[in-house]
């Protein structure tokens, strides 16, 4: 039942609502949240009473070998951390299931908090875009997947949200609304937009029929991806301007392509940083190497082979040998690649770089330390 502010009050006292039982709720309310609050810290931090090593080994797995800072090292500690908290078993049971469990029988919560916890053993990664904001302290969200949308009250040190921008997080159920597990990966429209056509991209080649199902179990690698492979294009080392003028021109073109996605569209710019560095060419008219490349790719990519040398001569405004000959030097040196990627499927060309960082490597020692800060 509804009760209006100025109705008077159901427990009989015979004063108004809003003057008599109406801050007893709101004021429950905050004191479930609360508590809700208390159980993610003590959530987070539950593997420290387990056995901490074996954890760590298993996040060991999904750290980068390569060097990355102190503070990347963190947030990725972080993260895997959360991850493996909710929906990586550890000994036959997730620590959510386990921490539910302890808590049950302790007897120690109130039956509404006890209540929003138990669901918490269901959470999956949810990638969403923010609709609405209110206040400050509230705002909307729509799931990328479902396009539910879920009531978010705004975690904290939050940095300023707007609406469009996107949110990767772990979602929590605390009964009217959800809180972010700690905190959530923010990205802005265009980045948001990014990493929804690769999410797209790889779930379509995955084995997977549930999205969430997927992003929880590929979660550390697009993470990985997220934090260290998604700005390589950006990083990458061009010693001739006119190297970078070509991936301008074939970016310009592949991105009006409907076939080509981002990742075919980055695939061919690193092959052609592979082919610059290994050669050195010299590079007198860009268009030629952009068209060349463009046909690399889409000659060689399953499911491609839409365009003849002709088609992209055309396009580019080159002359067909010209782009002939350019081909074939690309094809000569970069014959090497070309055979791994006729080992990978189109997923795993996409996620090729976060896997193999993903290898164990020698990080133990960097969560050892970062543990102890």
């Amino acid at each position: 039942m509804i009760i209006g502010r100025n109705e008077e009050c159901l427990c009989g006292s015979g004063r108004k609502y809003k003057k008599c039982c109406l801050n007893k709720v709101i004021s429950m309310d905050e004191i479930i949240s609360k508590e809700l609050n208390q159980l993610q810290e003590q959530l987070y931090g539950f593997f420290e009473k387990k056995n901490p090593e074996p954890f760590y080994a298993i996040l060991d797995n999904y750290f980068p070998e390569d060097e990355i800072t102190e503070e990347e090292g963190i947030l990725l500690t972080t993260l895997l951390i959360l991850w493996a908290t909710l929906a990586k078993p550890f000994m036959t049971k997730t620590l959510t299931e386990q921490f539910i469990e302890e808590k049950r029988a302790g007897k120690k919560l109130r039956p509404a908090v006890m209540s929003q916890l138990e669901k918490w053993d269901t959470v999956s990664p949810s990638y969403s875009t923010i609709t609405k904001l209110t206040d400050g302290n509230w705002m909307e969200v729509e799931d990328f997947a479902t396009k539910e949308i879920q009531k978010v009250k705004v975690f904290e040190n939050a940095p300023k949200l707007e609406v469009g921008m996107s949110l990767l997080g772990f979602l929590l159920p605390y009964g009217t609304y959800y809180s972010y597990f700690l905190f959530a990966l923010h990205f802005d429209e265009e980045d948001g937009d990014i990493l929804a056509e690769f999410l797209s991209d790889i779930y379509a080649e995955s084995e997977f029929s549930d999205f969430s199902e997927f992003l929880a179990n590929d979660f550390p690698y697009i993470v990985n991806w997220v934090l260290f492979d998604s700005n390589a294009i950006d990083d990458m080392h061009w010693e001739d301007p006119y190297y970078l003028e070509v991936v301008d021109i074939y970016g310009e073109m592949a991105v009006e392509d409907p076939k080509f996605s981002v990742q075919l569209l980055e695939l061919g710019v690193v092959m052609w940083n592979i082919y610059c560095l290994k050669q050195k060419p010299i590079i007198r008219k860009p268009e030629i190497y952009a068209a060349a490349l463009h046909y690399f790719v889409d000659l060689n990519i399953p499911g491609l082979g839409i365009y003849s040398q002709k088609d992209l001569a055309e396009k580019y405004r080159v002359n067909v040998a010209s782009l002939s000959k350019a081909y074939r030097q690309l094809e000569t040196t970069l014959s090497g690649e070309l055979e791994k990627l006729e080992k990978l499927s189109i997923k795993d060309m996409m996620l090729d770089q976060a896997r193999a960082k993903s290898k164990k490597g020698n990080s133990t020692v960097r969560f050892t330390e970062d543990k102890t800060k």
